[in-house]
């Protein structure tokens, strides 16, 4: 009876053993998976940091751009702008110089000036609807106005 108690005690021994390593490699493999979580966790704040980041510097390129976007056109209506009130000036001398040289003009003269007269007035009036639109234009129409006023530039200086 003694050797059966003994064979039962070490079997219960070599049992508890048994559970108490399974026991002893679940916590180890509980603690190993807590860690694995953790450093997981850890990556993607990591990840969403760094995203946030290039989110934050590609924004702030974008605004760079758009401000020196802005910058460009506000240089480029203001040249369009002194370009169009130069060659106003000029029209607008041309054409007061033909209207007087058309007082003492007679003849096929008298209707050359008059012609003349007629399209510098055209492109007086043309060239000082544009100036009074520079500023106005919205930008999706800015290509086209631009180069509608390059344009009349060019149809004024061909005048001169």
């Amino acid at each position: 009876m003694r050797s059966l108690l003994l064979t039962l005690s070490a079997a219960g021994v070599a049992s508890l053993l048994t559970l108490a390593a399974c026991d002893k490699s679940a916590t180890e493999a509980r603690r190993e998976a807590e860690e694995a979580n953790a450093k997981a966790q850890q990556t993607a704040r990591e990840s969403a940091k760094e995203a946030d980041q290039k989110v934050a510097e590609m924004q702030q390129k974008a605004t760079e751009a758009k401000a020196t976007a802005d910058q460009a056109g506000k240089r480029e209506r203001i040249e369009l702008r002194e370009k169009a009130q130069k060659e106003l000036a000029s029209v607008q001398a041309r054409l007061e110089k033909l209207e007087l040289e058309a007082k003492t003009a007679k003849g096929d003269a008298l209707a050359q000036k008059q012609v003349a007269i007629a399209k510098a007035r055209a492109t007086r009036d043309s060239l000082s609807n544009d100036l009074a639109h520079v500023d106005t234009v919205v930008e999706g129409e800015w290509l086209a106005f631009k180069q509608r006023v390059e344009r009349d530039l060019e149809n004024a200086s061909k005048g001169s």
